[in-house]
């Protein structure tokens, strides 16, 4: 189990690594539910990733991660809960909110042993009750809070998680394999430390991690 003490420089990489990889920290599905035709050549991959990283990761994943992360740090349940409702107004594809509800629930199962976090378990208890949703974005906010991990170094755990997946279930329609997927991960994720950034900048966080 994750210990819920704050976490040193040192330790925060394998405190990260428990909250998640790919698999375990984004919705299946992603490129499908991102744009209904998927790129067919590397370079329109390239592209796909570009708007992927800007639309979705820039424009919604990073700013709910940081919201979610700012009600937790300020024990604000009301504006959590009010926070996950608007999540659930979202335009995005039933399927993907299915997806993203059940790798929130997943992570959430990770904070139940923490008796002592009452904005934990009051939230845990309110998508229990059907109350709220554990959208994925927001408990890996949460997560990240309550485990006091670096918010600048979760964020860029999640975007380069993410954008793994994202180019691995995008490559077959683009004609990459092996090597070349991996290479078009390693260059896609070039970019995530500004992208990170630049998301924080915008809403005026300056963490110390």
């Amino acid at each position: 189990m994750l210990s819920s003490a704050p976490a040193r420089d040192g330790e925060s990489r394998p405190l990260l690594a428990q909250l998640g990889d790919a698999a375990d920290l984004v919705p299946d599905g992603v490129a499908a539910g991102f744009a209904t035709q998927p790129p067919r050549s590397a370079a329109g991959l390239r592209a796909f990733v570009e708007e992927f990283q800007s639309r979705a990761l820039a424009a919604v994943d990073l700013p709910a991660i940081l919201r979610a992360h700012r009600h937790s740090d300020r024990n604000e349940l009301r504006e959590l809960l009010s926070f996950d409702r608007e999540l659930s107004a979202a335009p995005l594809p039933a399927p993907f909110k299915a997806a993203s509800q059940a790798v929130g629930r997943r992570q959430l199962h990770k904070l139940r042993p923490l008796r002592d976090r009452r904005l934990v378990q009051r939230y845990i208890a309110a998508v229990d009750a059907g109350q709220a949703h554990a959208w994925h974005t927001l408990v890996f906010g949460l997560a990240l809070s309550v485990f006091s991990l670096p918010l600048r170094q979760g964020m860029l755990h999640y975007a380069q998680a993410t954008t793994r997946r994202f180019v691995v279930a995008a490559a077959p329609a683009a004609g990459l394999v092996n090597g070349d997927v991996m290479q078009c991960v390693d260059e896609s994720c070039r970019a995530l430390p500004q992208l990170v950034e630049a998301a924080l900048a915008r809403h005026g966080y300056q963490p110390a991690g």
